[in-house]
């Protein structure tokens, strides 16, 4: 058994630049939106016959028809705004160059920012959500069903022994799948954060540290609330499907070979079953499944090859696998943890806005009292 993971960094890849604040890919945003599972690893850059770029934790490089899958995702990216994206990648830039107590250039930064958002909303004032960063990475698991199988027993076994971190290696690399984090913002409540932010800053009737904080809590606010979409595409069903479209491609005579490709076919719709990524009892399956079967019995009573019979086939596949590039994906964990940072943001930011008042009329009442 092995364990590849591929990443693939596509459009806007914003937050290279800003390393401080991010995770490794696979752990994209500014808390780390993927920092459930992955593991940090060296990372070994390819480029594939597409010329997308995408990163491996292995010398080896995946197959042509899960380049093909990735490449069709780079396509699927509509062109974010410029303006959109330059400004998000300064609005990071602001938050660094207020930790580093540069608040001359952050003002200058924020000012850009601002600009920029606006000659946005000029050109297309119902500019709403927008993606700014979107990172796919291919996690493969080289294992038959039989071994699969073994690992989920063993795995079960050692929960109820209460050996949990034991369980945990092994349940987390029983991954075999195609994974594409997207990360958008809304701009009008971008903009306004920032622009909040920006005024405090300029007016400076606070103490400058004062000033900063309630700066960066805004900053904050703006780039903690990002919209986080993540689908998956199981490589077992990819597999699958390229073996009947190969098979489909074969003649009647070569029936070793095709009896080869539909073998495996039906031994990665196992493998998908066992991974969790299609339930057995499902129609889909049992089509999917039923299909093949017929398709062999055709061959074996030495039968012509029936193109209806893999054009058939070929739809269901591309029916299941298009519902599941579009299903949206969001653990609860995680979205429940991005709900509380933003509100505990937005609570921090009101009780220093109430202080910072509170300060600001203590000071005009001692200077107006004072001889």
């Amino acid at each position: 058994m092995k364990v590849n993971t591929i990443v693939s960094t596509l459009t806007a890849t914003l937050l290279l630049s800003v390393a401080a604040l991010h995770a490794e890919p696979g752990n994209f945003g500014v808390n780390g939106a993927n920092a459930w599972s992955s593991v940090e690893q060296k990372r070994i850059q390819h480029t594939d016959a597409f010329g997308d770029t995408y990163y491996t934790y292995s010398a080896e490089k995946p197959k042509k028809f899960v380049e093909h899958e990735v490449h069709q995702h780079k396509q699927q990216v509509n062109v974010s705004p410029q303006e959109v994206v330059n400004a998000y990648k300064k609005a990071l830039r602001a938050v660094i160059l207020l930790h580093e107590n540069n608040t001359t250039a952050a003002i200058k930064t924020l000012q850009q920012v601002t600009t920029q958002l606006q000659t946005a909303l000029k050109k297309e004032p119902t500019l709403h959500q927008v993606l700014v960063s979107q990172e796919i990475t291919v996690a493969q698991y080289v294992a038959d069903s039989a071994q699969i199988q073994q690992s989920i027993s063993l795995a079960e076994r050692l929960l109820k022994e209460h050996s949990v971190q034991s369980a945990r290696e092994i349940v987390l690399r029983l991954q075999d799948a195609l994974i594409v984090d997207n990360a958008s913002i809304v701009v009008p409540h971008f903009a306004d954060n920032v622009q909040k932010a920006l005024v405090i800053l300029e007016k400076g009737a606070l103490l400058e540290k004062d000033e900063r904080d309630a700066a960066l809590l805004l900053l904050n606010m703006a780039l903690n609330d990002v919209v986080y979409e993540r689908v998956i595409v199981p490589i077992p069903l990819l597999k699958a499907q390229h073996f009947v479209v190969e098979a489909s491609t074969l003649d009647v005579s070569k029936k070793d070979t095709l009896n080869a490709y539909l073998d495996g076919a039906q031994e990665e719709l196992k493998r998908a079953v066992l991974l969790g990524y299609i339930k057995e009892n499902s129609s889909e399956y049992k089509t999917l499944k039923g299909e093949i079967e017929t398709i062999q019995k055709t061959l074996k009573g030495n039968k012509a090859k029936s193109p209806t019979l893999y054009d058939r086939i070929k739809r269901t596949f591309e029916k299941l696998l298009n519902e599941t590039r579009h299903k949206i994906i969001q653990s609860s964990a995680e979205a429940n943890v991005n709900r509380y940072e933003r509100h505990e943001d937005s609570e921090a930011f009101q009780k220093r806005k109430v202080f910072s008042n509170e300060a600001v009329d203590d000071a005009h009442k001692t200077l107006k009292t004072t001889p």
